[in-house]
């Protein structure tokens, strides 16, 4: 009975989200709103991928210090990490895509950084359209 209740409590909280779906509501968040609130809340974008007429694509690296997995055994863990491509027109956050994912590790990862604010990053705010990447 006990392991009922607890299925019934996760169905009606969402636990059984895929991360796809987590991915997907996170992104949807952003689009439409002003690029420089992203990168001033998570961090300046790594560099610019492509130049358009009206659309600029950063390629943005994860905030902070990697996250590392430990276990007991003799080797390492991987590094978890988030790399995106954001598609910005006229200042305006048109879409967000993961990039360059190495396994499944880095889906979650986005997830943490996105919706939680895993190591937030701390820094001046800037203006993405005025500033040399």
């Amino acid at each position: 009975m006990r392991y009922l209740l607890i299925f019934l409590a996760c169905l009606s909280t969402g636990c059984f989200k895929t991360t796809g779906e987590l991915i997907g509501e996170t992104f949807a968040s952003w689009a439409g709103r002003n690029a420089d609130t992203f990168f001033n809340r998570f961090g300046k974008p790594k560099s610019v991928e492509k130049q358009e007429p009206n659309l600029v694509t950063y390629n943005w690296v994860g905030t902070g210090v990697s996250a590392k997995i430990y276990g007991n055994g003799y080797g390492h863990g991987p590094s978890l990490y988030c790399v995106l491509e954001i598609d910005v027109s006229d200042g305006l956050i048109e879409s967000i895509r993961m990039a360059r994912t190495e396994g499944e590790w880095n889906r979650p990862r986005c997830a943490e950084i996105l919706n939680g604010g895993l190591y937030s990053y701390n820094q001046k705010p800037v203006s993405v359209h005025s500033a040399a990447l």
